[in-house]
């Protein structure tokens, strides 16, 4: 067998293990944080400004990514509730900065499709000025304004897969008898972006718009629902241009989780 054989294997065991050991939490974080783009800061080269990442982020970043098992967190948050590493993305008294998150991760999705399409940013849908609206309108730069006729209209979604609102979904689903740890906590992930996926869905239904809206569903950490993952595939066909999104991507995610990093308080001497 090929090395690369012989330490896929090793490191599949070694992974299933870990899963077995950890809580569901924990579990539910560290699968997360293993797609591609929940890991492509790693390969981040800092050759341009928005690839260069400060010393807090990449530290926060390590810690999320160890379940922050070389930090003292604080016990709990201002707000009196238990801490953890996704309470700071939920908080009220210290919100994360989801807005921004947002914008920024539509706007690197559209500079992206800028070379090869016609694209729009917060579209009014129908033509009507107090109408809905999408995040990015695609065309065709060709033919001009006519629109892509799968992705005409995509609406970003960014969720954190231990919101409140997703504890239902993730309990409904029963483990089989043969399933390993790794495969039940990630179908888990999947029941949370479906959920969010099919909602955003309904939110356009009674606008009966042709092509419809194509929610574009990524979880805080980085995972992908697979509408999502087959619109990077069919809108980005260089393999190149793919990894450079999940790259500026998976950063914007970052920058946002640092920014709100429970960090110990320091004790004072």
């Amino acid at each position: 067998p090929t090395q690369k054989k012989l330490t896929d294997e090793h490191f599949t065991q070694v992974i299933h293990t870990l899963m077995e050991q950890l809580n569901t939490h924990d579990r539910l974080i560290f699968t997360d944080n293993m797609s591609k783009i929940g890991t492509a800061w790693l390969h981040a080269i800092p050759t341009r400004p928005d690839h260069i990442m400060s010393s807090s982020e990449i530290a926060a970043a390590i810690n999320i990514r160890l379940l922050a098992k070389g930090t003292r967190l604080a016990t709990h948050c201002r707000c009196t509730a238990p801490m953890d590493l996704i309470h700071p993305e939920l908080c009220r008294e210290q919100p994360l900065p989801a807005v921004n998150r947002h914008n920024s991760v539509v706007l690197s999705i559209a500079n992206a499709l800028r070379p090869s399409y016609w694209v729009q940013t917060e579209p009014t849908l129908l033509n009507q000025p107090n109408a809905r609206r999408a995040d990015i309108r695609i065309g065709n730069a060709a033919v001009g304004a006519a629109l892509h006729p799968t992705y005409g209209h995509i609406d970003i979604k960014i969720k954190c897969i231990q919101a409140n609102n997703t504890n239902i979904v993730r309990d409904n689903l029963v483990r089989a008898e043969d399933e390993s740890i790794t495969t039940y906590t990630y179908r888990q992930l999947q029941a949370v972006l479906d959920a969010t996926h099919q909602q955003t869905i309904n939110e356009y239904a009674n606008l009966q718009l042709h092509p419809p809206v194509v929610p574009i569903v990524i979880s805080s950490g980085g995972t992908l629902h697979p509408t999502s993952v087959q619109f990077l595939k069919s809108m980005f066909g260089d393999p190149d241009q793919r990894k450079q999104l999940r790259t500026r991507i998976s950063i914007v995610l970052l920058r946002s989780r640092a920014m709100v990093f429970p960090w110990p308080t320091p004790v004072a001497e």
